[in-house]
């Protein structure tokens, strides 16, 4: 039995389905702001890794993981930023380079609040610069 699906063997997709079959499409939502919450979660996703200071191919592949997962998935079901997180988690797990489960939920919490670090958020600041990256 094979399942349907919109890719090739490539993981390629024809631009009709980008503009016109996606299931974000299928749910009401715009390809204009399709294009925007992709946006806003690779940006989520260039911020996560870059405060983790992983490696930039870690990004890339965060970036493919976000933008398949998407092609399958509508953005009105699942929160962009809790898959982006998921995405950089497993590139960086993928590309050998491991991030801490704990810094990466703490930069999550940072990144989606957007609050002004308190005294206590800088001296973690400063402990995750000093263990991160591993030597």
């Amino acid at each position: 039995m094979q399942l349907s699906s919109p890719f090739n063997s490539e993981w390629t997709c024809s631009s009709e389905y980008i503009r016109s079959g996606t299931p974000s499409r299928r749910d009401g939502i715009s390809y204009v702001q399709e294009m925007h919450h992709r946006l806003r979660g690779t940006s989520f996703i260039r911020q996560t890794v870059s405060s983790l200071k992983l490696k930039p191919i870690c990004k890339e592949t965060a970036y493919i993981y976000f933008h398949r997962f998407f092609m399958l998935r509508s953005f009105k079901s699942c929160d962009a930023s809790r898959v982006g997180l998921a995405c950089v988690y497993l590139a960086s797990k993928y590309e050998d380079h491991p991030a801490f489960k704990e810094h990466m939920v703490r930069i999550y919490q940072l990144l989606t609040t957007r609050k002004d670090l308190t005294k206590k958020d800088k001296v973690w600041g400063e402990h995750l610069s000093n263990c991160w990256p591993p030597k």
